[in-house]
C-alpha cells in the first residue's frame, strides 16, 4: 500500500472548480468598502501633492474592495487627469486616495 504523503491535507485541492470558488468567496468576505476622508484630510493631500519635491510618500489608497499602501516616490503628479504615477508604474487616481505623509 502506498503512502499518500502530503496529498491527504489538500482535500479542497483535488476539486480544481470547488478550490476556486472557495478562494473566490474567501476574497469577496475581506473586502471593505471605501472609507470616507474628512475635508481636513482632503486638504493635506492637496498640500502634499501641489508641493511635492521627490520626497519619500506613504499613500493609502483604496481599489477593488482593498485598502493597499505604497511607499515610496512618485513619478509623476498629473493634476489634469487627477492622477498620480509611481516607480513601479502604478497609476492611482485622486479619487482612490484615502491618505498620504511623507515618510
Amino acid at each position: 500500500m502506498s503512502d499518500r504523503g502530503m496529498k491527504k491535507w489538500a482535500p479542497y485541492k483535488s476539486l480544481n472548480k470547488q478550490y476556486e470558488d472557495i478562494h473566490r468567496l474567501r476574497e469577496e468576505r475581506q473586502k471593505v468598502e471605501k472609507p470616507l476622508i474628512s475635508s481636513d484630510e482632503a486638504k493635506i493631500i492637496n498640500d502634499i501633492l501641489t508641493n511635492y519635491h521627490d520626497e519619500s510618500l506613504i499613500i493609502k489608497y483604496y481599489r477593488n474592495g482593498r485598502i493597499l499602501i505604497y511607499e515610496g516616490i512618485l513619478t509623476l503628479v498629473d493634476a489634469f487627469n487627477r492622477l498620480v504615477k509611481t516607480e513601479n508604474n502604478t497609476i492611482i487616481n485622486f479619487n482612490e486616495l484615502i491618505s498620504i505623509s511623507i515618510d
